[in-house]
């Protein structure tokens, strides 16, 4: 957020006035634009036929606004850092108006409440969550419902989604299309495992509901039969 100030914040900073702050601006859009242009020039046939296929999906002002990004980042100097969140925050262009105190007021505190909830999703979905499988968490939160009052609307809401969450009965499936990521080998009992790349030492049994034919291939294995895993450590 400190990247989002207001003209009087950013001309305080950089001990300048607009006047200064704009033509730094406009130096910086200048060389921008400039450097913009010379990676679309026109490039000889042999090399337009080798990339005939890639589409260009990266629109200009998307490529200036990431690369002012990096530019903030990289320089220490005042006047350029100002001049570059000045571009940023009015869309990467020169704004034709001052700035209205009171509109800039209120669209930094819009920013700062999504930023706000951007940062309590991530905190929230920072690590995977595997299925409660027996049902331990519906359980909790259906005794804590019947037993107690909510602290706000936010708990509230928490319990209703855990309550009304249909009960998983199965783990969360994974998809490994290379055989390359797979290992597969008996263990001292005789069972069927696998290995999955990524996982580490971890190693696990496979059981399954129905017999195979002994002259059915191996992937009829994956194919018909219901897989139960059980997670297990070497």
């Amino acid at each position: 957020m400190a990247i989002l100030q207001s003209d009087d914040e950013l001309t305080i900073a950089s001990q300048s006035d607009i006047n200064t702050l704009r033509s730094k601006a406009s130096e910086l859009l200048m060389q921008l634009n400039h450097s913009d242009s010379q990676d679309n020039e026109p490039q000889p046939k042999k090399a337009r036929s080798k990339k005939k296929g890639k589409k260009e999906s990266k629109q200009p002002g998307s490529a200036i606004s990431s690369t002012l990004f990096t530019l903030y980042g990289e320089t220490e100097e005042v006047l350029t850092r100002c001049a570059i969140a000045y571009l940023l925050k009015n869309g990467c262009k020169l704004p034709d108006r001052f700035e209205d105190p009171k509109k800039f007021a209120k669209r930094r505190r819009k920013t700062e409440i999504r930023l706000e909830r951007l940062i309590k999703t991530l905190e929230r979905t920072r690590f995977p969550k595997g299925r409660d499988l027996s049902e331990h968490t519906w359980l909790e939160t259906l005794t804590k419902a019947e037993g107690c009052v909510p602290k706000d609307d936010n708990e509230a809401a928490d319990w209703q989604a855990k309550l009304l969450t249909e009960p998983a009965t199965l783990p969360f499936p994974v998809n490994y299309e290379t055989n390359e990521d797979l290992h597969w080998f008996l263990n001292e009992k005789g069972r069927l495992c696998v290995n999955f790349n990524g996982l580490g030492e971890h190693s696990f049994e496979i059981y399954c509901d129905q017999r195979v034919r002994p002259t059915a291939p191996f992937s009829s294995l994956v194919l018909y039969a219901k897989i139960f895993v059980t997670l297990r450590s070497n």
